[in-house]
């Protein structure tokens, strides 16, 4: 308060100022207390770099350093082993998606290295309009002739449906065929009839990609091709059931057109069932009857109708001008596998 005296009439006015040097003082404060508030909101909130995430594995591809089996024993190994047979089985099973470890290459040689085995040609689940497939059984197949090969279908003609069949040979030479049907095809599980084999008349098995597994533990396994060499059996065969290829279907290096003929199915009245493939690796089935043993005559029920064929020196000749010709394994050069 500053007061001052007029002489006059000594009166006393009263006059409020701020100090100057309050100004920037003032201001100084409501900075700090803002810039105090700023700091309090952001923490926390600040540009820190996220840690970067981890870089997943390689996906595990036979024969390279993402085997397991590879990684265990190939060639130029510190510890100089030479891989064989043996080792390789011994490793078991650790391969990519737990496959069994087997050798690549001559066993102890200086190239010879353990990997896991390459994964077969997809084959589709019953989600497909069509079951089918050709398929190997390891209880019987040995990869020199059509013993263990198995040809399995839902479709008759070209209509998929509940009832399956399927055709196949235990030893290269006899073959047979058995019903079976989709016990839940949206679960991919079915069941087989094998009690004309002898077996039991319900076993069931599960579908999928890689094959069928049976509840006695057997896995029957899809294949797209053969390691061996089919060639039109020369001499003829008294027995009309075989592996066949369709002279119109076939193409060379494929098989496409490919079927099993058996002519001692199970069913009396229908005791020809065909499974197999058309040109164009669709699977089917078809059955007939025989109407003359003793001439070879057969009826058979196609997408075509009712066709009549006679079997002699192995071939059977249709009424349409159709031909099948029977396969052998061909002796006229050593098997070469083919992948």
């Amino acid at each position: 308060k500053i007061t001052n005296n007029n002489n006059k009439n000594k009166t006393t006015s009263t006059t409020t100022t701020k100090t100057p040097a309050m100004a920037p003082y003032l201001c100084h404060c409501m900075l700090a207390a803002l810039l105090s508030t700023l700091s309090l909101s952001l923490q926390g909130c600040g540009d820190k770099t996220p840690s970067p995430s981890p870089t997943p594995a390689p996906a595990c591809k036979p024969m390279t350093d993402t085997d397991p089996c590879w990684q265990k024993c190939h060639p130029g190994m510190e510890s100089g082993t030479k891989c064989t047979t043996e080792i390789c089985q011994a490793l078991g099973k650790i391969g990519c998606n737990d496959a069994q470890c087997e050798l690549m290459g001559d066993s102890g040689s200086e190239t010879a290295h353990c990997m896991s085995p390459m994964a077969p040609a997809p084959t589709p689940a019953p989600s497909m309009k069509g079951f089918g497939g050709l398929m190997t059984d390891p209880n019987h197949y040995k990869g020199q002739n059509l013993a263990g090969t198995r040809i399995i279908s839902d479709t008759n003609g070209q209509k998929s449906g509940s009832v399956i069949w399927v055709a196949g040979s235990d030893d290269g030479s006899t073959f047979w065929a058995v019903p079976g049907k989709w016990e839940d095809k949206s679960a991919s599980k079915l069941m087989v009839d094998f009690s004309s084999k002898g077996g039991p008349a319900d076993f069931k098995g599960d579908v999928s990609s890689e094959g069928i597994k049976w509840q006695d533990g057997n896995q029957w396994s899809f294949v797209d091709t053969f390691p061996f060499t089919l060639a039109p059996q020369m001499s003829g065969w008294k027995d009309m059931s075989g592996f066949y290829f369709d002279d119109d279907s076939y193409a060379k290096g494929s098989l496409g057109g490919g079927r099993m003929l058996v002519d001692n199915g199970p069913d009396p009245s229908l005791n020809v069932v065909v499974v197999g493939m058309d040109k164009n690796m669709h699977y089917f089935f078809e059955q007939g009857s025989v109407v003359d043993k003793d001439q070879g005559t057969i009826l058979l029920n196609t997408i075509a109708g009712t066709m009549k064929g006679t079997f002699s020196a192995g071939q059977i000749k249709f009424q349409d001008g159709e031909t099948w010709t029977q396969q052998e394994v061909s002796t006229s050069a050593a098997p070469a596998l083919q992948v």
